[in-house]
């Protein structure tokens, strides 16, 4: 199973009572860590409190350019065939 945030990879604890069998011990875990979960947990909680909100056209453009500048501090590793960029070619 994969953290439903990050899609790690999540170790999950089984019990082997048989030879074939194994069991699930307790509750499957949806988070690889702590920091996973307050994500979400905090994602959560401020997508509800922006529904009982009710701003200005002004304070939305604000809070949107908030919500870019945030998206914009995750780094996306490209490869060089895959950006959009292009090497340009010197003529002689």
């Amino acid at each position: 199973m994969n953290c439903i945030v990050c899609s790690n990879p999540i170790k999950q604890n089984y019990n082997n009572p048989s030879l074939y069998v194994y069991e699930l011990n307790g509750r499957p875990k949806q988070y690889c860590s702590k920091n996973c979960r307050e994500f979400n947990k905090f994602f959560t909680a401020m997508s509800k409190r922006l529904d009982n909100m009710t701003p200005t056209d002004t304070a939305k453009r604000l809070l949107k350019g908030q919500f870019f500048k945030l998206a914009n501090t995750i780094i996306i590793p490209t490869s060089k065939s895959n950006g959009t960029k292009t090497t340009q070619v010197k003529k002689d």
